[in-house]
């Protein structure tokens, strides 16, 4: 596709927990579409992922999540234009879980990957 502007024409994948997702991706590139909040709606970001795997239109999701079929090549990314999320995310657990080896790895983990 020529450029951005060709997403207008085609089916955007839309995720309920982002439901302005689109919108602002277009507005982030000075685009306008009336499409934007229209489409097929999907609970998570795998179900979209899954959908565009199997041709019914293009996610917009995290990078991460889509890391392993971007990889393989079953998905690709037309427009290399990624958005910062405004949301933020928390891991809670009880606070007698500390020590738990597997929520320490978690821990650990979690802290490794937001170096990255």
């Amino acid at each position: 596709m020529a450029g951005a502007e060709a997403l207008t024409d085609l089916v955007l994948l839309q995720s309920t927990s982002r439901p302005e997702a689109w919108h602002e991706w277009f507005l982030e590139q000075d685009l306008q579409s009336v499409s934007a909040y229209h489409g097929p709606r999907f609970d998570t970001f795998y179900m979209a992922l899954s959908a565009a795997q199997a041709g019914c239109g293009v996610a917009l999701v995290p990078r991460y999540l889509a890391a392993k079929e971007l990889a393989d090549g079953s998905l690709v990314v037309p427009w290399n234009h990624a958005m910062r999320s405004a949301g933020a995310h928390y891991l809670a657990y009880a606070e007698h879980a500390a020590e738990v080896p597997k929520v320490r790895a978690l821990v650990e983990w979690i802290h490794e990957q937001l170096k990255a």
